[in-house]
């Protein structure tokens, strides 16, 4: 019965011991994320003040909402390139693999 109550406590401690590292872990991957958007921010801050006049590309938008603005790059007008596939392979295809 002891040997049963000193496992008992070593698995309490070892998860303790996890948990308060996970916690460390998260802690820190939250000031990276936090330092992360920071950085952000500021380049798209530099970039605005440095054009002004560009309006926003929006990924995802509609070709021609993509065409009407002059100062989109002509490689973000995927179907005029002719791609028409996915731009990453799916979770399916990396299963299959």
């Amino acid at each position: 019965m002891a040997d049963i109550a000193n496992l008992l406590q070593g698995l309490v401690r070892k998860q303790t011991e996890h948990d308060a590292k996970w916690e460390q872990e998260k802690l820190q991957q939250e000031n990276r994320w936090q330092s992360m958007e920071r950085r952000v921010d500021q380049l798209q801050q530099e970039v605005k003040a440095e054009r002004p006049d560009t309006p926003p590309v929006v990924v995802g938008a509609a070709p021609a909402a993509q065409a009407e603005s002059p100062n989109v790059p002509a490689m973000l007008h995927e179907e005029e390139q002719g791609w028409s596939g996915p731009l990453a392979p799916t979770l399916r295809d990396l299963d299959a693999t």
